[in-house]
């Protein structure tokens, strides 16, 4: 599993303890996701990846569109 930075998407998905958010941190986040890393953690995360397939993601785009598309400036 990478450990990516502290912004963006990952941010959403990932636990935070796995994120870094500068370059003081990164060798700290790394060490600690070895130590840490088990089945229950990893399965936690890729339960949590599944939410955001092409398709899902896809769905809740149109749908967001969709809906403000449809609604009326009072």
């Amino acid at each position: 599993m990478p450990i990516p930075h502290d912004s963006g998407g990952p941010r959403k998905i990932l636990p935070r303890e796995f994120l870094y958010y500068d370059e003081k941190n990164v060798r700290e986040s790394i060490e600690k996701y070895i130590m840490e890393h088990n089945e229950k953690i990893f399965n936690q995360i890729r339960q949590r990846g599944k939410e955001f397939t092409t398709d899902k993601v896809e769905h809740q785009l149109h749908q967001a569109i969709t809906d403000t598309s449809g609604r009326q400036d009072s």
